[in-house]
């Protein structure tokens, strides 16, 4: 669990459509290339293989009539995310769960790998799924273009940042403070 982020969010006053958060997620993970993502080892050498686009599942975990405190359901919305261990080789690096506490009372929680995602674009993603969701909600199909930089092309121009030296100044500046 290390190399995870989890993200909860409580949505109260309105019920959250299991359906729609589904495919929400679907249409998020067809634009970005990270949340199709697995790694493999070729020759010893990791590469990373973008698969394609598939329908997400989204469970949904009853928990209405349960008098559960706010640790206990944190316990819950972790175990709906992490029962299973994340495959790098195998699973895709974004999971979601829906934790339904009450009609109009869900909480939503995402976890995601690090080796993917950090905190600021763990969030860009998850911005963008709840403006996707919003926009199911109202019966429109979102229609975006797809990004112009995906996560292969941002790892290297990295490497290319790396092997050109771009960064040494950078570099020298922190190992000397």
């Amino acid at each position: 669990a290390a190399y995870l982020g989890i993200s909860a969010v409580r949505v109260e006053g309105r019920a959250v459509r299991a359906d729609l958060l589904a495919a929400a997620m679907t249409d998020v993970a067809r634009r970005n290339e990270m949340a199709r993502t697995t790694f493999a080892l070729r020759a010893g050498h990791p590469v990373q293989l973008v698969h394609a686009a598939t329908v997400v599942d989204v469970p949904e975990i009853d928990l209405r009539g349960t008098t559960l405190t706010d640790i206990e359901l944190e316990s819950e919305a972790i175990a709906a995310v992490l029962s299973t261990p994340f495959d790098i080789e195998a699973a895709p690096p974004v999971r979601l769960a829906l934790l339904r506490t009450k009609d109009d009372e869900s909480v939503l929680v995402a976890a995601a790998h690090h080796l993917l995602f950090d905190r600021q674009s763990f969030g860009i993603l998850l911005a963008e799924l709840s403006t996707v969701y919003e926009a199911l909600c109202l019966g429109i199909t979102p229609r975006r273009p797809l990004p112009t930089v995906q996560y292969g092309d941002f790892a290297t121009w990295q490497n290319e940042q790396r092997d050109t030296g771009a960064w040494k100044p950078d570099l020298e500046f922190w190992r000397a403070h």
